[in-house]
């Protein structure tokens, strides 16, 4: 894998993923977003809904969790992740934390991380945790690491955090180096330290000169609606402090449910890819995603029907409403996605309020649609402030 950063300006950095082993045509441009998946799929969609979304190769975000259901069959196969969930031709990352899924807090120790599965509590060591990635063989790894910190927490339990996920690093790093079945998979480091600048600082002096192929700014305790909570001026400070003493051409990735005008401050700061958790809590409470970004003017505009109701989020209607049962429009007009192209307000609230399946795949639909949108509008920025 090659990322390829074509230019920086005041709103953020435009680049690419390209050469990768398996699908050395697909080209992935940033700031990129993943998508999030639970057991190797996108939540309430099939490969084949998926497909009606986009004929672009698609980048799958795949959590620890999952992966571990998935490691029987991928030994006992000897297929990569990409071949066994069926998505060849995706590109594959895996990572340690679930962003749709908060962490229960206090489980990890000096030796593992615990991950929760449907099953319950399993510890992973570093050990183990090379052995899954050697067994799903992605195109990309990040580096086991503790990042169950949040903004309550004290310097004392980031400064912790920090020196177990270094040792756990240098772990990852050198199995990997050692690595017969991981030559081509690119491995990115975890750099944590949670709302703590000291430890955070601390963290990416020692990472900066390592040869890793990326980093992944972890421990921000971002998960649904932590994320969506965060100060993003606290986080955009540590980013910026943090994103400094890293090399600039390797790179950058976030992940978290954030808000959408705090990820654009994110992508300023010089972040290049997320995942696509927001669109799927969003549809998960059954929410359609309504928000406007102006690429010219760099703005974020509201309906009037969404700043009515204080109690929802600006950037979402909430199509449970009874207010929304004889709503003939669709969801955004103008929408392009499946959903807005052929259903209405009315039906989906239908669909909700009866808790009919169709209902969220609809919403998941439209909001990684919009999301996708979005995600192109940031680069139409970046692209227009750099010509």
């Amino acid at each position: 894998m090659k990322f390829s950063l074509g230019c920086i300006t005041k709103s953020g950095r435009l680049g690419s993923i390209a050469e990768v082993d398996r699908i050395p045509s697909a080209v992935f441009e940033t700031p990129l977003m993943l998508l999030t998946t639970k057991g190797g799929t996108v939540p309430h969609l099939t490969h084949e809904t998926l497909s009606l979304l986009t004929s672009k190769t698609l980048a799958l975000q795949l959590p620890l969790a999952s992966n571990l259901r998935a490691l029987p069959g991928t030994t006992l196969s000897k297929m990569n992740v990409a071949e066994f969930i069926g998505m060849k031709e995706s590109l594959t990352f895996c990572c340690v934390n679930d962003p749709l899924t908060t962490l229960p807090g206090k489980f990890n120790n000096k030796n593992s991380v615990a991950v929760w599965t449907n099953s319950g509590r399993e510890n992973v060591t570093p050990k183990s945790y090379m052995d899954i990635v050697e067994a799903l063989r992605p195109d990309m790894y990040q580096t086991l690491c503790d990042s169950d910190t949040n903004s309550s927490g004290s310097n004392k339990r980031a400064l912790h955090s920090v020196n177990t996920s270094m040792q756990f690093f240098q772990y990852c790093l050198d199995r990997h180096k050692s690595s017969e079945v991981l030559g081509k998979s690119c491995i990115l480091a975890s750099l944590v330290g949670g709302f703590s600048a000291e430890s955070r600082l601390q963290m990416a002096k020692e990472l900066a000169g390592e040869a890793v192929d990326g980093f992944v700014l972890e421990g921000f305790d971002a998960a649904l609606t932590h994320g969506e909570a965060a100060d993003p001026d606290l986080v955009a400070s540590l980013l910026r402090d943090t994103l400094k003493l890293l090399p600039e051409g390797k790179v950058r990735l976030l992940p978290g449910c954030w808000a959408p005008e705090a990820l654009w401050r994110f992508v300023r700061e010089g972040v290049d890819v997320f995942d696509s958790s927001l669109p799927t809590a969003a549809a998960e409470r059954g929410a359609a995603l309504t928000f406007g970004f102006d690429p010219h003017s760099k703005s974020f505009s509201y309906s009037c029907e969404e700043k009515e109701n204080s109690e929802s989020k600006v950037y979402e209607i909430s199509l449970k409403e009874k207010k929304y049962f004889d709503c003939l429009e669709p969801i955004l007009e103008g929408c392009k996605c499946v959903t807005c192209r052929n259903h209405t307000k009315a039906y989906l609230h239908h669909l909700l309020v009866t808790q009919e399946l169709l209902g969220s795949v609809l919403l998941m639909m439209h909001n990684l649609h919009h999301y996708e949108e979005f995600f192109s509008k940031m680069r139409e920025a970046i692209r227009s402030e750099a010509t």
